[in-house]
């Protein structure tokens, strides 16, 4: 049979290509819930921006962990112990782009 190529196929494919040059898809946290991005949209965010992700995200790994799902709706799709390895990861990254963001800004502003 034929083969015919849909709208999914050509997202899945862009999506494995964009894992294999090094820019993972993310879950993190806001005010407002949790958000699933990839680390390229993530970078294009300013400082202020990735401070309160990075906060958020924090604050959701440090608190009771029976708290956390009084005060977030799970994810579609997550299981429950899924999010906390999901963020953790996700904060490590946040922590990388920030730490670049600051060594860019001293470094225009010539410190």
């Amino acid at each position: 049979g034929e083969v015919v190529e849909t709208e999914f196929d050509e997202t899945f494919w862009r999506d494995v290509m964009k894992e294999a040059e090094g820019d993972v898809k993310l879950t993190v946290i806001s005010d407002k819930g949790f958000h699933h991005a990839w680390k390229s949209e993530l970078a294009r965010l300013d400082g202020p921006a990735l401070m309160a992700i990075f906060e958020a995200s924090k604050d959701f790994l440090n608190m009771d962990p029976n708290q956390r799902f009084l005060d977030y709706p799970p994810p579609k799709g997550f299981d429950p112990l899924a999010m906390e390895r999901e963020v953790r990861k996700s904060v490590e990254v946040v922590s990388s782009l920030l730490e670049h963001k600051w060594k860019e800004g001293h470094s225009r502003r010539g410190l």
